[in-house]
């Protein structure tokens, strides 16, 4: 007689708890897209193991859970283990696996409907080292820890794959203040393609209040447990370099509506990147106050793009240039043109260009923290530029703890999306101190041909 087919039962020793059970319907009557904000200790990545569990059965294709680095992943996907000591992997289950690979981080299933053809794989991922893939296409995918993300430039890269092949996609977090994660969730919040939730510990009642003061006790600042327990948005990064002054702007009421002013002169600020962003602010002096009434920040674009930018704004919104503040590697000769940056706003017909001064890094943010001091920022125009500044911050050092048990930074910026709108934002403050909306004050560092016209 033929023996009797094994009964397997999906998902494995597992079941979702209340609160996660309208993210679980959501994906498993076939949903596409999901950003979900959860406290920490919520059960987020062992609830997306679990749906790629049962989606791996259902439709045979590569699926991928995607953290910031390699190491973070294999960490905690396939290493980790639940509070309860179960590992990660043990939730999927053992009669579904047909090989695991260790090197690659990858488990190869069975396949359900053709024992004769490769199954579903199930990989962990590096968003540093996104091509260790190379060849697959994957179907599902869940980025863990979105808000942690350098940039949302792996997405860019994929979505067009899910697109194309129906495929799904759910981020899961902890808030970052309103960076590119915070963007995503408001832009699909009434998207009813989207599955989108904020839930605190209050709201899951998975912790106690009794834990979370415990971990401040411990060490945790309350401002990283504002963000990581309560879901907070606004709570400032305990490593940022300006956070306390862009607190203070906003207390102050620096933050606002506070436009452009016809009758003044418009500077512009700018960090010019090659594969990263290029981002620019647009300041004002406004009777004996500096004012940043506009931001403008744009991957790939090509320098007669941003032309047509400053054309654009000079022409319809009456924008008035005094000066174009530039970074000091301006000079330097690009690439395919044989012309340095300067050469080529000079032909471009903007001939009131000035390379900042190089100086320390250290002294950069120092000119910065200053200049926010006594800054007016436009909230709606500059909002990508705000959170920015908000954003940059110390780059963790990997693997290292204090003797609270608390990251180790070191005194290097972290480079991600808010490098290029910090350096920018820099770039004018340095600047500002040389050479103050055209009156000379020290030496004059604008290249000999390049003299105000």
């Amino acid at each position: 007689m033929p023996e009797k087919p094994v009964e397997i039962r999906l998902p494995y020793n597992w079941e979702p708890r209340d609160y996660q059970a309208p993210l679980w319907t959501f994906m498993r009557s076939g949903g596409k897209r999901a950003c979900v904000f959860w406290h920490r200790r919520a059960g987020k990545d062992l609830s997306l193991v679990n749906i790629i569990q049962c989606a791996a059965m259902e439709r045979v294709g590569a699926y991928w859970h995607v953290f910031p680095t390699y190491r973070q992943g294999k960490k905690i996907a396939w290493e980790g283990k639940t509070r309860d000591g179960r590992p990660f992997r043990d939730h999927f289950h053992p009669a579904l696996i047909e090989r695991k690979r260790d090197q690659e981080l990858t488990l190869d299933f069975i396949n359900p409907y053709d024992d004769s053809q490769p199954g579903s794989t199930y990989s962990v991922i590096g968003a540093d080292n996104p091509d260790s893939q190379v060849g697959t296409n994957p179907i599902g995918i869940v980025f863990s820890e979105w808000a942690l993300y350098e940039s949302p430039e792996i997405w860019n890269r994929l979505q067009p794959i899910l697109a194309e092949n129906d495929g799904w996609a759910v981020f899961i977090t902890t808030p970052r203040g309103r960076n590119f994660a915070y963007q995503m969730y408001r832009d699909h919040i009434e998207d009813p393609k989207w599955f989108t939730e904020v839930l605190s510990y209050k709201d899951t009642k998975a912790i106690s209040e009794e834990a979370v003061r415990d971990a401040i006790a411990e060490g945790m600042s309350e401002a990283m447990a504002a963000q990581e327990f309560e879901c907070s948005f606004d709570a400032q990064l305990e490593n940022a370099y300006f956070g306390e002054a862009m607190v203070r702007a906003q207390e102050e009421g620096r933050i606002g509506h506070f436009p452009h002013d016809d009758t003044k002169p418009v500077e512009t600020w700018w960090d010019i990147g090659h594969s990263d962003d290029t981002s620019v602010w647009f300041v004002q002096k406004h009777y004996g106050q500096y004012r940043a009434v506009d931001f403008e920040s744009h991957a790939m674009k090509s320098f007669p793009e941003w032309i047509s930018i400053l054309n654009k704004k000079r022409d319809e919104l009456n924008y008035n240039y005094s000066e174009h503040l530039l970074p000091h590697d301006a000079k330097v000769t690009e690439w395919g043109t044989g012309q340095t940056r300067v050469e080529r706003f000079y032909e471009s017909g903007y001939r009131n260009v000035r390379v900042v001064t190089k100086i320390s890094k250290a002294d950069q943010i120092q000119a910065a923290r200053s200049m926010i001091g006594k800054m007016q920022f436009h909230e709606v125009n500059c909002e990508r530029g705000l959170e920015a500044l908000r954003q940059y911050q110390r780059k963790q050092i990997p693997g290292i703890l204090d003797d609270r048990n608390q990251p180790v930074y070191s005194e290097n910026p972290l480079h991600n999306w808010a490098s290029n709108p910090a350096d920018a934002f820099q770039t004018g403050s340095v600047g500002s101190r040389e050479h103050r909306f055209g009156e000379p004050s020290g030496e004059d560092v604008l290249a000999p041909e390049l003299a105000i016209v």
